[in-house]
């Protein structure tokens, strides 16, 4: 029987697609019956019309092989991005956390969602994945003012990059759920009490090679270990996930670093936990294989806090639409979630911003979280209520953390920084050029003497736009003088007259950093 002709690489790729070598040698096999060691000779001479991909490396040193006319199209994305899958590649890992989190997160959260630890021989650090992603053209850093650095999909991958509004919720609603589970961590002696790191926007918790987005230590009998000195704790580790079900390639990042944990030599005795909304069959059977922890809020805290974690992300995405259609939502998040630990603390500010839409809905269409960029610089901001009237523009800036002071670093950081920024973008934009321009300061507590002193000069000195401001008592005046029974319950209930705001002590400062962060 006469052999079949040995086909060319770019045959073989012309009528596949891009592909793996293991892959290409596998049909040149079929077709023309050669030996798998043949194969491989034929890949590496196959010449400048076939090229493989620099510097994305796969297990046992696979390429990925392409035509030129091919680089970048979709098909040389679908098939690179099943290349990952395939091959369990650490960049597939960081693809599909990403995906997974609405396409958008922090750079400083890459290092906990990527799967890949920081330095550890043997393993590309999270560092490097992100670099050579980016290199790829997969994945794409943006600037958030709320966020700073943010980690997305490029404009020409095929996915849809992230929206800081998704981002902000999800953070919000995980936050709320980070701060209940280290309370309960606490009480039931999981870990060590003052000694439960969150993750945060600058250091994260660390647990051998990896970060987490909770990490403490545990002197649990099981965990701890005695030697000639001091007892030597385990750890107690976590992240979650909030916003939609878990499928086992969501889950995957989680379980690879338990796994590298663990074959390490010198690695403590650990406990892992990831909680999310819901799992999938297949995710929840594997984690329990794999002698983890796969838990949702309900099963933590009491039936109903999965469904209401949730609601915070979809009103906080669409936090305007929400607060016109259904202002009685803010209460009901209040109350549902009243029972963990930090709740009321981080949904103020988001919140207060909602309170504020729903008081200016008539005098105009309203947004809240509007993102803007400098069209010269290219530099972000967000107005976090945005009032568009007939013939004037309102760009409100809130502060709604209980009845804490505002002192004039932050006010001449707001009028120096981000005013200028959303008035150029205003300037630059045809439907707001022409409006009259507003600028306000709403807060819930007060102007410091040195705060107020700056207003009053830079308000007798402005001529371009208006400036005006609101403290506590301000706003409660004029949610009178609306006569918004409703507004004021809310406001009287959560800011003026809560618990917490009655405090006269300031914030510590890991609380104080989270309210920054989620009111900013």
């Amino acid at each position: 029987m006469r052999e079949q002709p040995i086909p060319s690489i770019e045959q073989v790729l012309k009528k596949q697609g891009p592909s793996l070598s293991s892959s290409v040698a596998k049909v040149l096999m079929g077709v023309a019956g050669v030996s798998n060691d043949y194969a491989r000779k034929l890949i590496q001479r196959s010449g400048h019309g076939v090229v493989a991909l620099e510097g994305i490396r796969f297990p046992r040193n696979e390429r990925f092989l392409y035509l030129p006319n091919q680089y970048k199209t979709d098909q040389f994305w679908h098939s690179l991005l099943s290349a990952f899958e395939n091959t369990s590649s650490v960049y597939g890992l960081a693809i599909n956390s990403l995906r997974a989190r609405d396409n958008i997160i922090p750079v400083s959260h890459f290092g906990i969602v990527s799967g890949s630890p920081g330095r550890l021989r043997g393993h590309l650090g999270h560092e490097v994945v992100l670099k050579k992603l980016i290199q790829l053209g997969l994945v794409d850093l943006t600037d958030s003012e709320s966020f700073g650095s943010c980690v997305t999909f490029a404009s020409g991958s095929p996915f849809d990059r992230g929206e800081a509004r998704s981002l902000r919720a999800r953070v919000v609603a995980e936050r709320i759920l980070l701060e209940a589970l280290r309370d309960w961590a606490r009480k039931l002696g999981f870990g060590s009490y003052e000694c439960v790191e969150l993750r945060s926007y600058s250091k994260q918790p660390r647990f051998g090679q990896f970060d987490w987005d909770l990490a403490a230590p545990t002197y649990l009998h099981p965990f701890v270990r005695f030697g000639d000195q001091q007892p030597k704790p385990g750890f107690f580790v976590a992240d979650v996930l909030l916003g939609k079900e878990l499928s086992v390639a969501d889950a995957a990042y989680f379980i690879n670093k338990t796994k590298i944990m663990r074959r390490q030599r010198n690695t403590r005795p650990f406990m892992a936990v990831l909680v999310a909304n819901y799992f999938s069959r297949e995710a929840f059977k594997i984690g329990r294989e794999q002698g983890l922890i796969f838990s949702t809020p309900d099963t933590l805290f009491g039936n109903g806090i999965s469904a209401a974690l949730k609601e915070v992300i979809q009103t906080l995405t669409n936090a305007a639409a929400a607060a016109v259609k259904n202002p009685k939502i803010i209460e009901e998040l209040f109350s549902k979630l009243a029972k963990l630990e930090g709740a009321a603390m981080n949904l103020r500010g988001p919140l207060f911003e909602m309170i504020l839409a729903y008081l200016l809905r008539n005098d105009g269409s309203v947004d809240v979280g509007f993102q803007v960029t400098h069209p010269e610089t290219g530099e972000r901001a967000e107005v976090d209520v945005l009032v568009k009237g007939s013939g004037a523009v309102r760009a409100c800036e809130c502060k709604g953390y209980g009845t804490s002071s505002v002192d004039k670093d932050e006010v001449e950081e707001w009028l120096d920084k981000k005013v200028p920024r959303i008035r150029k973008y205003f300037l630059s934009q045809d439907y707001f050029k022409n409006l009259a321009m507003k600028f306000e300061f709403w807060i819930t507590g007060q102007f410091t003497p040195r705060a107020i002193d700056y207003l009053k000069a830079k308000k007798q000195q402005l001529t371009k736009y208006e400036l005006d401001w609101k403290d506590g008592a301000a706003v409660r005046e004029y949610v009178r003088s609306v006569k918004d029974s409703y507004a004021n319950k809310i406001l009287d209930e959560q800011y003026f007259r809560h618990p917490l705001s009655r405090l006269d002590a300031e914030p510590n400062m890991a609380e104080q950093t989270v309210v920054q962060m989620v009111t900013a």
